[in-house]
Order: C-alpha cells, then structure tokens, then sequence
C-alpha cells in the first residue's frame, strides 16, 4: 500500500463512521475537533484499524491514538513490516 493510498482509505474510513464528509477531514483531525467522533466510534475505528493490519493493537497503541494521522502511522508501521 503507497502512502497516499493509506492516508485516503483511513480518511474513507473515520468519515464512514463519524458521518461526516472526508472534505470535512485531515490529517489532524482528532476526536476533540471532530464532530461525531465519539468515544464510541472511536472504538469502532480501533476495531477497523485492527482488522486492516490483522493485528490487535496493544494498550499503548490505543491510548495514543488521538488523530487521523497516529491512525495512518499505525497501519503504515504494520503494512510496512
């Protein structure tokens, strides 16, 4: 997966289930900032990380995940190995 390719699926895929439009979206767009990126669906966006790397992601992984781009840092770090 290229880089880009990475960044726009993650983007699909926090706006898929916040509801909101990716143009509404970047790269620093965080649960703070967000409208309907509840904690609830922040879950649902770890769950959905996890099964694009096929991996579970460990404690300290979750806890820093506090933007779209520590989403796409994730999974590059796992496609990348």
């Amino acid at each position: 997966m290229s880089e880009k390719s990475i960044e726009s699926d993650v983007l699909n895929l926090v706006a898929e289930i916040t509801g909101n439009r990716v143009e509404e979206l970047s790269m620093n767009s965080s649960m703070h900032d967000t409208i309907r990126w509840t904690s609830l669906n922040h879950l649902e966006i770890v769950t959905q990380l996890e099964t694009i790397i096929g991996k579970k992601l460990s404690l300290n992984e979750i806890v820093v995940i506090s933007c779209i781009q520590d989403c796409v840092d994730i999974v590059k770090k796992y496609k990348n190995q």
